[in-house]
């Protein structure tokens, strides 16, 4: 199974694999791992090519952009009675090793792409500078585990220099994590917000395509997919809790077809600006709504031209109180000279004009992915302005 999400792919080899004498053969897992580095050759070489997905749709990938690949051998049919959880292969390409109890729990808590890929890159990284590692007990999810409670690092291990041995007892790990840690159980009642990021992204994959001029097999409708899918789990809670926070704010307005409600979310470090817009009602032509949106995102694209990239989602004043809300959407993907050469007179028109962000309101603020670190810095804050 193949994962391309921008410059970076996921080979999964998946196998079932019959347990002889209560164990794995090693030589078959050993010729999982030689399949994985069969696969990455491979797909190095395509070039551009022509795949179908998971529902059937013809996707065109070009390989050769492709900057970073995962391999994952995923063992089932038993428990790992299995020296290795990794191979480095001497550069010919890194093997991860998943037995099934870590397969599940490792897609359970990372669940976004861009997590699963910092697990796995932070794992080579850190097992490139401690090659002599021994598990004494526990598998995988218990290391996971560790990675998850000292905030995406392996804590105190990672610390470790000019060692020659490290001895590592984690069992229990995935069992307190999941059962006995607050601040774990606190930072996924938070991750709740990051699911209206998700259900954008599904309204936008499904049944809004023709309404939005995008067909699901165009280079721009996988362009929205992929930027809004690159996001980590605590970004998707602060995007989905600020459009969800920006659409609380336009219902206070009594409804008029002349009201706008705008708000504009940079991500800098992820060379993309969001723009949330809220106008209309579900009686306002879509071509009204579709011509807002369109003039506030140059506009916008104008007044933040640091990102590349901008994404603009449009649904009704009073989206919150709307049974089946509609949504509109537009995306520019250009430099800011890209911009102003096609569409910086026109945008600067549509300012003057309309009177678009001429008095931005400007907002800074904070978020932390355990709210434990919040309550830390307050505490912190607060012990200095006594001393």
């Amino acid at each position: 199974m193949l994962v391309v999400l921008d410059d970076i792919a996921i080979i999964w080899q998946i196998k079932n694999i019959k347990l002889k004498s209560g164990q794995f053969n090693t030589s078959d897992i050993e010729k999982a791992i030689r399949q994985c580095r069969g696969a990455r050759r491979r797909l190095l070489k395509l070039g551009t090519v022509n795949f179908k997905n998971v529902s059937g749709k013809s996707k065109v990938i070009d390989t050769t952009k492709i900057k970073e690949v995962f391999l994952i051998a995923a063992i089932e049919g038993g428990m790992p009675d299995f020296g290795r959880y990794y191979d480095d292969g001497n550069n010919s390409g890194n093997v991860h090793i998943f037995f099934e109890n870590f397969t599940r729990f490792a897609v359970k808590h990372l669940n976004t792409v861009s997590d699963f890929v910092e697990y796995l890159r932070y794992k080579e990284k850190f097992l490139a500078i401690h090659k002599n590692i021994i598990l004494m007990a526990g598998g995988e999810e218990d290391l996971l585990a560790i990675y998850l409670q000292n905030k995406r690092t392996f804590g105190n291990m990672g610390e470790a220099e000019n060692v020659d041995m490290m001895l590592m007892d984690l069992e229990g790990a995935a069992d307190e994590l999941e059962n006995k840690d607050e601040d774990y159980a606190e930072k996924l009642e938070a991750d709740y917000w990051s699911k209206g990021w998700d259900e954008l992204i599904e309204r936008k994959r499904v049944g809004r395509l023709i309404l939005d001029g995008t067909q699901d097999n165009s280079p721009d409708h996988d362009k929205f997919l992929q930027k809004m899918m690159s996001h980590n789990r605590f970004e998707r809670r602060v995007l989905g809790k600020q459009f969800f926070d920006a659409a609380a704010q336009a219902a206070k307005y009594p409804y008029k077809e002349s009201i706008v409600y705008r708000r504009l979310i940079p991500q800098d470090g992820h060379n993309i600006t969001y723009l949330f817009l809220f106008v209309g009602d579900q009686n306002t032509p879509r071509e009204y709504r579709q011509k807002v949106l369109y003039t506030t995102a140059l506009a916008a694209k104008q007044i933040m031209p640091q990102n590349d990239m901008l994404i603009a989602i449009a649904s009704e004043l009073h989206m919150i109180k709307t049974p089946n809300c509609s949504f509109e959407w537009v995306m520019l993907d250009m430099t800011a000279d890209e911009f102003e050469k096609g569409y910086g007179d026109r945008a600067r028109e549509y300012r003057e004009k309309l009177n678009i962000w001429k008095n931005v309101k400007m907002h800074e603020s904070h978020a932390w992915e355990y709210p434990s670190d919040a309550r830390e810095q307050v505490k912190k804050k607060t012990d200095k302005n006594n001393a």
